[in-house]
């Protein structure tokens, strides 16, 4: 019998790719302790309700990966050494104190040096889902790539939280004091949805502030309360967006304590977002929006990006989005979007309909004759309105 080869299902662009966490057979414990340089893999760490760190990574030159993470008072990775890669691993229910009684329980947190996220799913903390540092000591070069950071109503009770409660802070919180080197913190091609109606008050999906360098790119955001909250701090809180979107959120951005120099470029706005910028104790216009448009649909974006998501594809067999309708894809740029054109043609047309009028009313006016002026003016509006 001839082998048949089935398609490969392609990959998303933005978010995980399966498969995330543990593959056959994996080894299970309660804990990991890393203390020695190497790869360590499909491992199942359930702590059954243990109050801390799930895994601590101390070594050097470590890759965990194809690792599922669950069921912890406290953190699920702690991360203090340099050169560390977790890849395709899964970090959920570490949950501290209860919903009314918030205490903080992140799904990956520490005080790393070069540090990748990649291609990991963090759910279902009382924390954020990623956090540096907490104690704000030196941490730096951080990398999140194809990730997918998410929250919502607990489906069955667990710890202490009931079932129906949402559990949750931030997705990533940032935190560097102003006496420590400026950390840089990558963002790119990652989803964040449900970060909103939880434990604290103004949660939001990317809560950036103090003494860093962020860059967030090519990443989408839905059904949050607030998708960039934006703070700054003394000596600056540097952030850079490209090419991200936003759908169905109340706030898009929110900026807060005088945060300046902040770059947004290739915004896309999709249906049901309530309120692109609130602004808190800011003074002027301290940001550039450039190249901002209309948001693809939702799935086109997760599965080519934000760049490719206007531009016609081939169709595929193993796809499951469906294909494309003939008006979403056009190739334009998302700029192009922008109902109008740009704001300069428009100044530009409406100077050169407008000069003559203003010509004729200088004209008069210098002349003395306001009289004159009025009446040329009645007998062109009786006319314009006898022809109709």
């Amino acid at each position: 019998m001839p082998c048949v080869t089935r398609a490969a299902e392609p990959l998303a662009v933005i978010g995980t790719n399966e498969p995330v966490g543990c593959l056959e057979s994996p080894e299970r414990t309660k804990r990991l302790i890393i203390d020695k340089t190497g790869t360590f893999e499909n491992q199942l760490i359930d702590g059954e309700w243990y109050d801390g760190n799930l895994v601590k990574i101390r070594a050097d030159n470590v890759v965990l990966r194809h690792c599922e993470i669950r069921n912890s008072r406290s953190n699920g990775i702690f991360v203090s050494g340099r050169n560390v890669t977790i890849e395709s691993c899964k970090i959920h229910h570490c949950l501290a104190g209860s919903f009314l009684r918030q205490q903080d329980a992140h799904g990956i947190t520490g005080s790393p040096r070069n540090l990748t996220i990649r291609n990991c799913e963090i759910y279902y903390v009382s924390g954020d889902a990623v956090q540096f540092d907490p104690d704000r000591n030196k941490w730096d070069d951080v990398t999140i790539e194809n990730c997918t950071f998410w929250t919502g109503p607990l489906k069955v009770a667990a710890a202490d939280f009931y079932i129906g409660e949402r559990p949750g802070e931030n997705a990533i919180d940032t935190k560097c004091a102003d006496n420590q080197p400026r950390a840089h913190l990558d963002v790119k091609n990652s989803l964040f949805y449900g970060w909103g109606s939880g434990q604290i008050e103004n949660q939001a999906a990317l809560n950036l502030k103090e003494h860093i360098n962020a860059t967030v790119e090519n990443c989408v955001f839905r059904d949050n309360d607030i998708c960039f909250r934006l703070r700054g701090s003394k000596k600056n809180t540097l952030v850079s967006v490209s090419d991200c979107a936003v759908y169905n959120s109340k706030i898009a951005f929110r900026l807060e304590d005088q945060i300046r120099d902040l770059v947004i470029n290739g915004l896309a706005i999709g249906d049901g977002v309530g309120e692109l910028f609130k602004k808190v104790d800011m003074r002027g216009r301290s940001y550039r929006n450039i190249n901002q448009g209309y948001a693809p649909p939702y799935e086109r974006a997760l599965r080519f990006g934000l760049k490719q998501a206007a531009a016609p594809q081939e169709p595929t067999e193993s796809s499951s989005v469906p294909e494309p309708t003939t008006n979403e894809t056009s190739q334009r740029p998302l700029r192009s979007y922008l109902p109008g054109g740009s704001w300069r043609t428009v100044l530009a047309v409406a100077i050169v309909l407008f000069m003559p009028f203003l010509g004729i009313a200088f004209y008069v006016i210098a002349s003395g004759r306001r009289k004159v002026f009025r009446q040329v003016v009645g007998e062109a509006f009786q006319r314009m309105f006898s022809r109709q």
